[in-house]
């Protein structure tokens, strides 16, 4: 099948076997040594806090997939759980595990080259391992699933090449795969089906079905304990619907390739989110305040991106061009297919750091794997010319980190130090203080999109099975949350982005709670304003009878010109984010102003809720509101308007503040269909801006 075996001895009889242990050591120091030297950096809100969240509510006696539900593998949270009844429930002990997992797989990335043949590049091998967590900061250094996935696929793909000369192996190696498949259960299961292909075709002939019953065995022994304890324990459904059954049913991720034509420049369909496809490391590191759409550094990320397939292709070239591949060509390669599926919808910076290190892995493999003297005086200069560069690169960037830290952590239980915008400049610290300070220990609390790591952060309590907002699954997730808000005084939002659906959007009945029962502290008022806020309890403001946000497609839009004549508006405006915590209801102006018309029936006791002030919001760019235009509300009925109300907004203390609720009567039309009028009349004298807006007009009743 073109393949060629280097030895059929035993490795621990080879010659040398005790200085091979002892480079093996050597590299699995230096992984440790770089991954211990950027874990006191960056924690991750999402993917890391859902794992400590989860984590810490598992070591409180709540049950995985009953109380608290995730739809990742139970090894991630289980382990930690566990770790954390044993060591303390402290981030360093989470971190401490990938200390850990970055030795054993630089030291068996090592292993990977030796058995290959590749001489020197066997350190070539390691390096790749052990420089991630600095290159690929921070991904390598969180303790997430996808996490912990790659760096258990290390050890397994060398326990697989092992098991090409013996059958024992072949059992560790499909353990390993079982453990893959218990944190990230696609790249587990196709990093299985590889691995055994890989096996099979490597192994000597006789040999074949033996070594891969080996790996099969394994990985089939280790899920089957796994289905064991959770049929003892009832919970076998829950199981496979939490990993199969709801997986399937999400809603699915938009793909979003990464455009590699032409070179050094990005899609249109890319512009805005640019970010999400260059080096991490890059956006950390840089001065910029905007990622570039062209130039050398898309270049060299295009050049990333098409790494993994370069390297596959190169290994088909060499099986053209030198004859049968060496065992380790094969077994490497099976792994970086599957890890491939990691670019599967979104190719993206975060999911292609997952595959960058074994790739690079395989490029060793391809140039140096099963030469017949690797050992040569130009093999050893060669690699100490690439050596050198990486380890100096590994220094710089790691000291370039700790430079551009926030010198303070996120609190006492979350020492690490951002480095990263997102982290220093959203507002999350000032949360955690307003929490730690209003909220006490175990108390409730609800942290509304993505941003778990809070609850691990102020010591609350989640009192929803969600650890964090979850797209798609909106009919559970409302009933769930609603009857945990019952109890909850805090509540943390988050700004929505274009990166993301927003929040009333994706949960329109939440959005209208939030707003009905809970308001912005002054705290987190004021200009810039932070990304993430809290929310705390306040005065029922009523329940709504009409959400006029949620009718506007239903309203007559109209402009007038500068005499002040109507017509009908043809333009849509804008979609914009809602921004601490209400929904603009935005609407085309003409150079007299505009508005909407809405025909309705009045509710008794009816009552006109809303925000106005808001100075700027966040669409297809950035829009400002007209500045000293009067906002009003008119009722129309049996044939002429009458103003209720009006206010002037974006004085200075509007520009300050952020949104400034308002109200009006409106109970005596209370039964009668009217025309209900929110217009804009501008300031004589001021230049016309083409869009204005309220926040979450509604009409309510009487409490």
């Amino acid at each position: 099948m073109g393949v060629s075996i280097a030895s059929t001895e035993p490795l621990w009889r080879r010659p040398g076997v005790a200085r091979e242990a002892g480079w093996a050591l050597f590299w699995g120091g230096v992984g440790a040594a770089v991954c211990a030297a950027v874990i006191p950096l960056q924690p991750d809100l999402l993917d890391e806090g859902t794992s400590l969240h989860v984590a810490q509510r598992l070591l409180r006696g709540e049950r995985l997939y009953r109380e608290v539900l995730i739809f990742t593998g139970p090894l991630p949270p289980e382990m930690l759980a566990w770790l954390f009844r044993h060591l303390g429930d402290e981030i360093v002990v989470a971190r401490g595990v990938l200390v850990g997992l970055a030795a054993i797989a630089s030291a068996c990335a090592f292993g990977i080259g030796r058995v290959a043949r590749a001489g020197p590049g066997a350190h070539l091998t390691a390096a790749c391992l052990a420089a991630a967590p600095a290159l690929l900061f921070p991904r390598w250094s969180i303790y997430a699933p996808d996490t912990l996935a790659c760096y258990l696929s290390v050890p397994a793909t060398f326990t697989a090449l092992l098991a090409v000369r013996s059958a024992p192996w072949g059992l560790a190696a499909g353990a390993l795969v079982a453990a893959v498949a218990l944190c990230q259960p696609l790249v587990g299961i196709a990093l299985f089906a590889s691995l055994a292909i890989a096996v099979v075709i490597s192994a000597p002939a006789g040999q074949r079905v033996g070594r891969a019953g080996a790996v099969i065995g394994g990985a089939l022994g280790v899920g089957a304990a796994c289905l064991v304890f959770y049929a003892r324990r009832g919970e076998l459904e829950l199981l496979w619907t939490s990993l199969v059954s709801v997986p399937l049913a999400l809603d699915p991720v938009p793909a979003a390739p990464l455009n590699l034509w032409p070179p050094g420049r990005f899609s249109l369909a890319l512009l805005g989110s640019e970010e999400l496809y260059l080096p991490r490391i890059s956006r950390l590191l840089s001065a910029a305040s905007a990622p570039e759409s062209e130039g050398l550094g898309v270049l060299l990320s295009q050049f990333l991106y098409l790494l993994p397939l370069l390297v596959l292709a190169a290994s088909i070239a060499r099986r053209l061009s030198a004859g049968p591949l060496p065992a380790a060509l094969w077994v490497q390669g099976a792994a970086l297919v599957a890890l491939l599926l990691n670019l599967h919808p979104r190719a993206d910076w975060a999911q292609l750091v997952c595959v960058l290190p074994a790739a690079a892995l395989q490029a060793v493999l391809v140039v140096a794997a099963g030469e017949v003297a690797p050992s040569g005086r130009k093999a050893r200069l060669a690699t100490i010319g690439l050596l050198v560069p990486l380890a100096v690169g590994v220094a710089g960037v790691s000291l370039g980190l700790h430079r551009a830290a926030d010198p303070m952590g996120l609190g006492p239980h979350v020492p690490q130090r951002p480095v990263g915008p997102g982290h220093r400049d959203a507002g999350i610290v000032d949360a955690i203080d307003y929490i730690r300070r209003h909220a006490r220990p175990g108390a409730p609390l609800y942290v509304a999109r993505g941003e778990p790591l809070l609850y691990f952060a102020t010591d609350t309590r989640n009192p929803t099975p969600f650890p964090s907002l979850v797209p798609g699954l909106r009919k559970e997730q409302t009933v769930a949350i609603l009857a945990g808000l019952d109890e909850v005084g805090l509540v943390v939002m988050s700004e929505g982005t274009p990166r993301q659906r927003d929040y009333g959007d994706e949960l329109p009945a939440l959005q209208r709670h939030l707003e009905r029962h809970f308001r912005l502290p002054d705290a987190f008022r004021g200009s810039p304003f932070p990304g993430v806020f809290v929310l705390e309890r306040g005065p029922d403001r009523g329940p709504t009878q009409i959400d006029l946000f949620e009718r506007r497609h239903e309203a007559r839009a109209f402009v007038r010109d500068e005499r002040g004549l109507e017509r009908a508006s043809r333009r849509e405006p804008p979609w914009l984010w809602t921004r601490q915590n209400r929904r603009p209801l935005a609407f085309v102006l003409g150079l007299g102003g505009g508005g909407l018309d809405f025909e309705l029936e009045l509710p008794e006791g009816a009552r006109f809720e809303a925000d106005v002030g808001m100075e700027e919001l966040h669409g297809d760019r950035i829009h400002q509101h007209p500045e000293g235009a009067r906002l009003s509300l008119s009722v129309g009925h049996r044939g002429g308007f009458a103003e209720v109300a009006s206010w002037r907004v974006l004085d200075a203390g509007d520009r300050a503040n952020g949104w400034r609720a308002i109200e009006a009567d409106l109970s005596p039309w209370a039964g009668q269909y009217v025309t209900l009028r929110l217009a804009l009349t501008p300031e004589p004298g001021k230049p016309p801006r083409p869009l204005a807006w309220w926040g979450s007009p509604r009409i309510v009743a009487a409490p």
